[in-house]
């Protein structure tokens, strides 16, 4: 059974799947970006999204996700750390989840083949049966853009995780009957003293965290097109908008 791949206008990446349901009934996957390798701390990581959408006629639970790179494990997920990753497990027909994907990249190879495989129970005439479902992409060679700092000096924290339901990745914004993520690449920077401590006395009060009022820099060339100064500003991080 071949696999292959191809971008729409949208320049969105499909992927071709094998599946053990019949060959034009099966859940399909694409990726917003070819996944590329990048070092943080020394490792080669691999961040990136699975789109998950549930072409069937009925309901699918995904159960399982494993990563594999050739022969080699990279990632193997069940049960709650599975939806840890992911916006939903259960999907009804059309509906689409979101995996959040963070890998760390062994060995020295400029390009590294990912096979994603699912493992899902799907309703079909009222019978629940398992299927399973599998897409394959290779890393980009291109060279990642290299910025620099934001911060003329002090230590910094850069904090993020993909089950924060709030967080960067998983804000979507809709518009022109699109989805639009344009946060994937936030970061969140955190100052930290010699102790590791990110504020003094009351945390709930944001002026007494390090970071406050903080200069920052640009981070690469530009031209500013747009500002703002009319956001309310919440004393208290109990009080920030939700």
């Amino acid at each position: 059974m071949n696999v292959s791949a191809h971008f729409n206008a949208c320049g969105l990446l499909f992927l071709t799947l094998l599946t053990s349901c019949q060959p034009d009934h099966h859940p399909s996957i694409h990726l917003a970006f070819t996944p590329q390798t990048v070092v943080i701390d020394g490792k080669r990581v691999i961040y990136y999204e699975l789109d998950v959408v549930n072409t069937l006629g009925d309901s699918i639970v995904i159960k399982g996700l494993e990563i594999r790179n050739a022969d080699r494990p990279l990632l193997s997920e069940a049960g709650p750390s599975l939806q840890r990753l992911s916006t939903s497990l259960a999907l009804g027909p059309q509906d689409t989840t979101t995996f959040y994907i963070e890998l760390v990249a062994e060995g020295d190879r400029e390009t590294i083949q990912l096979s994603h495989r699912f493992a899902a129970n799907a309703l079909s005439g009222g019978d629940i049966t398992t299927i399973k479902f599998q897409s394959d992409v290779e890393t980009s060679v291109t060279q990642p853009v290299v910025i620099g700092a934001p911060f003329a000096d002090g230590t910094w924290a850069a904090v993020n995780d993909p089950s924060w339901p709030r967080g960067h990745r998983r804000v979507r914004f809709a518009g022109d009957a699109k989805e639009f993520l344009p946060g994937r690449f936030a970061i969140d920077f955190i100052q930290l003293d010699s102790s590791g401590r990110y504020a003094v006395g009351d945390e709930n009060l944001i002026t007494n965290w390090f970071g406050y009022g903080h200069e920052v820099l640009a981070v690469a060339d530009g031209i500013v097109i747009a500002t703002r100064d009319d956001f309310a500003e919440s004393p208290t991080l109990d009080k920030h908008p939700r």
